[in-house]
């Protein structure tokens, strides 16, 4: 995954306008590489990387290279369970593919509740 986010995420920070979103979350973001490239190219936004726990330790070292990890939070845990709240926009980059209707359903499930109530 790591290799073909590399490939990916310079595409994705020119295609899509980040400037009204003030946080997001990486949902099983890996080691981090799509949204260190987000945080870079958006000084204004806050960022969380959200992934299993054993996925997690590199991540520390790609924020800070970086140079974003001041404004990213590591949080590990397991999508099927919950996901971080807090978020503008919660990002997936090639995960819901990897599952079947209903455990891709209790994912989206889980994004929806970290989003909450919205005005």
């Amino acid at each position: 995954m790591t290799g073909w986010s590399k490939n990916i995420h310079t595409a994705v920070i020119e295609a899509y306008d980040f400037t009204n979103i003030s946080s997001i979350v990486d949902v099983a973001g890996g080691q981090g590489m799509l949204i260190a490239s987000i945080l870079k190219r958006n000084p204004q936004m806050r960022g969380i990387l959200f992934d299993r726990p054993n996925v997690i330790p590199e991540s520390k070292n790609l924020l800070e290279k970086a140079k974003v990890s001041d404004r990213c939070e590591i949080v590990g845990g397991d999508f099927f369970v919950s996901i971080p709240s807090g978020g503008d926009a919660y990002i997936m980059s090639h995960i819901i593919h990897d599952w079947g209707d209903e455990d891709s359903i209790m994912i989206l499930k889980n994004v929806r509740q970290a989003i909450g109530v919205m005005s």
